[in-house]
């Protein structure tokens, strides 16, 4: 798998690499784009500091889920979201060991992870 984030675009063996990129991300804000040889399927990170938001992407035209942990939480966060900043509702940011835990999940099964719940967008 390919991992593209602020330390540049790398090569990820496995999913313990993974979690050392992911946490030196975090210490800030990023966004991680986690994807094999082709474009799809994607998962996109995007950090700040101990909280995520995870969005899967099966396809261009079809199968994008965001990640979803309480409707019920109002608000927002500010993240970092293609150069831009980016306050991405309070019900759809989950812990970054959740975040994670998503990033091992795709990258041994190459699938939308089943660790969180899913907002089909």
């Amino acid at each position: 798998m390919k991992i593209e984030c602020k330390l540049g675009i790398m090569d990820c063996r496995d999913s313990s690499e993974i979690e050392k990129i992911i946490s030196e991300c975090a210490a800030g804000v990023d966004e991680i784009w986690i994807f094999g040889d082709s474009e799809y399927p994607a998962l996109s990170v995007i950090v700040n500091g101990e909280k995520a938001v995870v969005h899967y992407f099966s396809s261009e035209q079809c199968g994008s889920y965001q990640s979803a942990e309480n409707d019920k939480i109002a608000g927002t966060t500010k993240f970092l979201a293609g150069g831009e900043i980016w306050e991405a509702p309070n019900y759809t940011v989950i812990p970054l060991l959740s975040a994670i835990e998503c990033a091992k999940q795709f990258i041994e099964t190459k699938q939308r992870p089943l660790c969180i719940t899913w907002n089909e967008l």
